[in-house]
């Protein structure tokens, strides 16, 4: 996504992991900022670390990050554990999609406490794209596997099949 050479792309390029589902028009995801953009991760809040599942980008705009990450990827990775974490701190002046746009649905949308075992998990409000970092992938969410980690619960969420098909 650094890189000068994407074939004959440029321009604004919006990114999405294979593992979202997107819900509402995403169009606004477009015009919102011309820095890069991503969500603010959900885990690591007010820390300047994105969740790069969704991100826009102008091709081309950062391809020091790549050239440095090229010269540097076992100290990159020593240091930051991720890559995620290395691109937000490496571009340094991003912004974040509003909270509502993009949403984790572990954190967003499985109900809280004893409610995960009598409410479906629900669309969150003003949610555009519902993210699924981890497990459960989308194909776990609808019918309610959390994976090899039995040791959550939610019930299963069939109106996910209305936005996504494998």
């Amino acid at each position: 996504m650094c890189s000068p050479e994407i074939g004959d792309l440029k321009g604004k390029t919006l990114f999405l992991d294979l593992d979202v589902v997107v819900i509402d028009n995403i169009d606004c995801f477009f015009d919102h900022s011309d820095k890069f953009t991503i969500i603010e991760n959900w885990s690591q809040l007010n820390k300047g670390i994105g969740n790069s599942s969704v991100f826009c980008f102008e091709i081309g705009a950062h391809v020091d990050v790549l050239d440095y990450y090229n010269e540097h990827a076992f100290d990159i990775f020593k240091e930051f554990g991720n890559s995620q974490t290395y691109m937000s701190k490496r571009i340094g002046d991003i912004d974040y999609w509003p909270e509502q746009w993009c949403r984790s649905f572990k954190y967003q949308a499985i109900p809280k406490g004893l409610g995960r075992f009598f409410k479906t998990p629900q669309i969150p409000e003003g949610c555009k794209i519902l993210v699924f970092h981890g497990i459960p992938n989308p194909d776990q969410a609808i019918v309610g596997d959390y994976g090899p980690k039995r040791r959550r619960f939610f019930k299963p969420t069939p109106w996910i099949s209305d936005y996504w098909h494998e």
